[in-house]
């Protein structure tokens, strides 16, 4: 188990890889220059989400979808997780928009590699999100 501090809390934001993946194969540039091989960005995930996957008190999951889509519900969730109340929170939609962000969902039914998307739906299907 990991040691945090009693002040400290996490919140890890998860994301359906399949989105994750179109947005690294839609970055042209980046991608061109630094490529990602699909089976090393399953490989990552998985590592990735293996070690995050703690269960504590200072720890909070919350699925990107699910915080754009039910907003001001997960909002609230976390300022209570963080202990804040309403009015200790700045900028409110000033570094996030959920309606903007919320373009982001879905966005792998539009590239043109399906079987990609299948065997990502494959290899990581407890990580997909289904609406």
């Amino acid at each position: 188990m990991m040691y945090l501090p009693d002040n400290v809390k996490i919140i890890i934001c998860h994301r359906d890889p399949r989105d994750s993946w179109a947005d690294i194969i839609g970055d042209k540039v980046w991608y061109s220059k630094y490529g990602m091989p699909l089976e090393a960005f399953i490989a990552g995930r998985k590592n990735t989400e293996n070690c995050v996957n703690y269960n504590s008190d200072k720890i909070m999951h919350v699925q990107f979808e699910e915080f754009c889509l039910k907003h001001e519900e997960y909002r609230k969730k976390i300022l209570e997780f963080v202990g804040l109340s309403e009015n200790e929170t700045l900028a409110t939609k000033k570094f996030f928009d959920p309606k903007i962000s919320g373009k982001n969902i879905g966005i792998y039914k539009n590239i043109e590699n399906k079987e990609a998307i299948l065997k990502i739906e494959q290899e990581l299907k407890e990580y997909c999100f289904y609406n």
